[in-house]
């Protein structure tokens, strides 16, 4: 009785110091709030706006005693229109564009969502497509996989090379294949959002990496199990090579002819494709089959910026914790895989298009002309998705060498205030916080430049430990601010 009342209030005491869920009473029955027990137990709070299609993530650290968000995390709350008037006045539906309007759309972003996307997509699932998911189909869908490797490996043996040159007869059927690929691909996520009661917002169509794709958006999805998210990441990947198999063991009865040059082309790089797409880094679903298995499902975020981090705290001569390691390896893991990647896309391109770009370019200006809209049309959806990591990589790099020469100059400034304390009588009394403010102050002095008139200088070198001699000024201004006040701009 003894132990089980010991066990009993071991429970309760854990059960107490468990952060508790996020609440909104005040948010309009559209937003919605689901918990999910992550690595390290730690709890992730996602907000999702199901009008807005808007979606926040917060960890325990954003949320109060009693289950309310704290203050800052309100005030971005309501900012963003997860609660307050802006959530209870979102309209309904979000604004359809006209054809034309959504024409001018796509040529100014290559991006062209479809209407009605939720409404097809339960359409197909109520048409038959729900069935793939009853046991006898999925063990039918595991023999076409089997078969698929099998006839892929077949061909291997048997000597079969790759063409990967595209004749320009050629290149509207290869483009036609990789386009059906890509919308099976995109279907077998949509099915398996709605098979488990969750909207689809969007289906549409650009332009990813210079190829053409089409892609499936839905924020509810962001509310779906650990299991149900698991088996809508592995949808995709899954269906693909259940079209690759199709395409592989067709292959196996496909007399010799250009058709079976352009298939055995594409099973071999649509196998490649699948193989690239389950591996564990940012924008590949591998990523999110990764981040549901080890419970972090904000993993890409997470890693954001922990490379910065670890050597911020490396240079400071500390150690990093092993979680901020193991999200920088990742990081750096994504840089390389990403730039292989993308040289790998465009070897690629070089290849199955290297004749049709050449021809042309030897048909004249009007080829010129059609080659150089072609490269800025393609080109802008790459760099719109390469220009933030490009940013962030340098605001990352910015702050190393901001750190670096401000480690760099604390002895300087240490010593340099030291002596300014034997200088100036009217700084004995300041408090180290103080000190410190009027060490941040002091400015260096370059070789041969004029200090301000009203300016205290002094100068520190060998003498107090310091590899090179420094000048530092401190105007008359800063020191009167920090003495009388405390503080800077008071």
């Amino acid at each position: 009785m003894t132990t089980l009342r010991s066990a009993m209030t071991a429970t309760e005491s854990t059960a107490e110091t468990r952060p508790p869920p996020l609440r909104l009473p005040d948010a309009p029955p559209w937003v919605e709030v689901t918990h999910e027990r992550c690595r390290g137990g730690r709890t992730l709070h996602t907000v999702v706006n199901r009008r807005t299609r808007l979606a926040f993530a917060v960890d325990d650290t954003d949320v109060g005693p009693d289950g309310t968000p704290t203050p800052e995390l309100a005030a971005e709350l309501e900012a963003a229109g997860f609660t307050g008037p802006a959530a209870h006045d979102a309209p309904a539906d979000p604004v359809r564009l006209s054809p034309w309007r959504r024409a001018a759309r796509f040529v100014a972003t290559l991006d062209l969502p479809l209407a009605r996307a939720d409404r097809t997509v339960r359409r197909l699932h109520r048409a038959g497509l729900r069935h793939a998911f009853r046991p006898t189909v999925v063990a039918a869908q595991l023999g076409l996989a089997v078969a698929g490797l099998v006839a892929l490996v077949l061909g291997a043996v048997s000597g079969s090379s790759v063409e990967l040159h595209v004749s320009s007869a050629r290149v509207p059927v290869v483009l036609a294949l990789g386009l059906v690929a890509v919308a099976v691909h995109e279907l077998a996520h949509a099915l398996v959002i709605v098979h488990y009661g969750r909207t689809v917002d969007a289906v549409g169509f650009r332009l990813h990496l210079a190829t053409p794709a089409f892609y499936v958006e839905s924020v509810d999805a962001l509310h779906l199990t650990r299991r149900q998210r698991l088996l809508q990441a592995a949808a995709g990947p899954w269906a693909e090579w259940l079209l690759t198999s199709v395409a592989a063991v067709t292959l196996l009865v496909l007399p010799d002819g250009t058709a079976q040059v352009v298939l055995y082309r594409f099973v071999v790089l649509n196998a490649f494709n699948v193989a690239s797409n389950l591996l564990p880094f940012v924008g590949l679903d591998g990523a999110l089959i990764l981040a549901d298995l080890i419970r972090v499902p904000d993993l890409p975020v997470r890693s954001r910026g922990a490379v910065g981090r670890v050597a911020t705290t490396l240079a400071a001569r500390r150690r990093p914790g092993r979680s901020e390691v193991g999200l920088a390896g990742y990081a750096t893991a994504n840089a390389v895989v990403a730039t292989a990647l993308v040289g790998l896309s465009a070897w690629l391109w070089v290849n199955l298009f290297g004749d049709t770009v050449a021809g042309l370019w030897a048909a004249g200006p009007l080829g010129v002309t059609v080659l150089v809209l072609a490269a800025f049309a393609l080109g802008r959806p790459a760099v719109a998705v390469l220009a933030p990591r490009v940013a962030e990589g340098a605001g990352t790099l910015r702050r190393l060498v901001h750190d670096h020469r401000f480690r760099r100059s604390v002895l300087w400034r240490v010593a340099a205030t030291k002596e300014l304390r034997k200088r100036l009588p009217e700084i004995g009394h300041l408090d180290t916080d103080r000190l410190g403010v009027l060490a941040g102050l002091l400015v260096p002095l370059r070789p041969g430049r004029v200090p301000p008139p009203d300016a205290t200088v002094v100068e520190v070198g060998p003498a107090h430990g310091l590899p090179r001699t420094v000048q530092a000024a401190l105007h008359a201004g800063d020191l009167h601010r920090v003495i009388g006040s405390g503080s800077v701009g008071a």
